[in-house]
């Protein structure tokens, strides 16, 4: 399992949030037992072309390029695709 395996070889502060995405989609890793925060993950990883704004690229963006910014919308739809990991995040997951 390759992104097990790139996971459990790095240090938490080397590791891409695309790659943690990655690691707890995947139907073996039951840190998330809630399939439709998997599938909202999944869209927010890989957007498909209507949403844009709402992705992992756009937050990378808006992190990293001064010159990019995103409309309080764009920033509210972010924030409703990753309010389910957050939750899960805030109560500590069962291992």
């Amino acid at each position: 399992m390759k992104n097990k395996d790139i996971i459990e070889n790095k240090k938490l502060s080397d590791i891409e949030l695309g790659e943690i995405i990655d690691y707890l989609i995947q139907k073996e890793i039951n840190i998330i037992d809630d399939d439709n925060v998997k599938k909202t993950l999944k869209k927010f990883k890989n957007p498909n072309k209507n949403n844009l704004s709402a992705s992992l690229s756009a937050l990378n963006s808006v992190v990293h390029n001064e010159e990019f910014s995103l409309k309080e919308e764009e920033v509210r739809s972010i924030w409703l695709n990753l309010e389910g990991l957050f939750r899960i995040i805030l109560i500590e997951p069962k291992v």
